[in-house]
């Protein structure tokens, strides 16, 4: 563990998922009981926490201190060694990332074909957080916590809890797909969702459109922000709703776009930046993000999005 930071401005915060990721391209996906003949194999250090603990450390790029806090586990293993080194390298804050003895490392096997993927993920160590393993973790109204849906829901709920009472900034993405407990709705500030996830809590079919993201925002809830893909965003808050046309970019992997945007927009919103300008820049770096391969490896810093910003808008 390294030493607990001494900025008062705040830290984002990640509760969420460590996982190797083990990515192979092929030119199609298989259908049921298809071999497909793969063309390359890939590992890079990933999940849908460290991925978005990254994004926002490399965004805030100008911070003298660990701007992302990793709250997670990793297995003693080899797969944990280099979550770990990552992490460091990345100035991201690990006093409360813990190694657990007697289970692995999270796995996530993806294939990428056609520019898009599929991802089978084998919890490991993120599976085995509890709310005991943060006893001793103190929120703060400066501080933004991050979570997804790949570690016990029960941890989320527990921590929601502590953060919102604390006034913290809290940030829900959802994912993978699955339902929201009821004890969580009221704690969240920011719903990120996609279409796979708003499908699921609006029952809407095949495809939600703009309409829906209102239709989830709870009383709360200060905005939900639908993730469309190529055709863009919509944002619905209390008072308006507005939409962002997606950037014309070729797209090469699309696998850490969702979390590249999510780790940029908790970033953008601890600098108290206003809720525009935070969806307009996790946009722009998610664009970037979607014209490489790989999860971490593909997530831009703060220096580029601004530059694509300034050039692109």
């Amino acid at each position: 563990m390294s030493e607990l930071p001494t900025s008062s401005r705040g830290q984002v915060f990640v509760l969420g998922s460590l996982n190797m990721d083990i990515v192979a391209t092929a030119s199609h996906h298989p259908q049921v009981g298809e071999t497909v003949l793969g063309e390359t194999l890939n590992y890079y250090p990933g999940g849908k926490g460290l991925n978005q603990a990254v994004a926002a450390a490399r965004d805030d790029f100008q911070s003298p201190f660990p701007t992302a806090a990793m709250l997670g586990a990793v297995g003693n293993d080899s797969f944990g060694q280099q979550l770990l080194q990552l992490a460091g390298n990345e100035n991201i804050e690990t006093y409360h990332l813990l190694t657990r003895r007697e289970t692995p490392s999270g796995v996530a096997l993806i294939t990428v074909a056609e520019s898009d993927n599929t991802i089978v993920v084998i919890p490991g160590a993120n599976g085995t957080l509890t709310p005991q393993d943060f006893r001793e973790l103190a929120f703060s109204v400066n501080d933004v916590l991050l979570a997804q849906f790949e570690i016990p829901k029960t941890t989320i709920v527990a921590l929601f809890a502590q953060a919102n009472a604390a006034g913290t900034t809290t940030i829900l993405n959802p994912a993978p797909a699955s339902e929201i407990p009821p004890d969580l709705l009221g704690c969240i500030d920011f719903l990120v969702v996609n279409d796979t996830e708003l499908e699921l809590l609006t029952a809407s079919n095949p495809s939600p459109g703009p309409a829906q993201a209102r239709s989830v925002l709870g009383e709360s809830m200060k905005a939900v922000i639908h993730t469309r893909g190529s055709q863009g965003l919509v944002v619905a808050t209390h008072d308006s709703q507005f939409e962002l046309p997606a950037h014309d970019v070729t797209v090469v992997d699309t696998t850490a776009a969702g979390d590249c945007f999510c780790g940029v927009l908790a970033a953008s919103l601890l600098r108290r930046e206003s809720l525009e300008t935070a969806v307009a820049r996790a946009n722009a770096a998610a664009a970037l993000c979607v014209q490489s391969s790989g999860a971490t490896p593909s997530i831009p810093t703060g220096h580029e999005t601004s530059n694509f910003l300034a050039n692109f808008g």
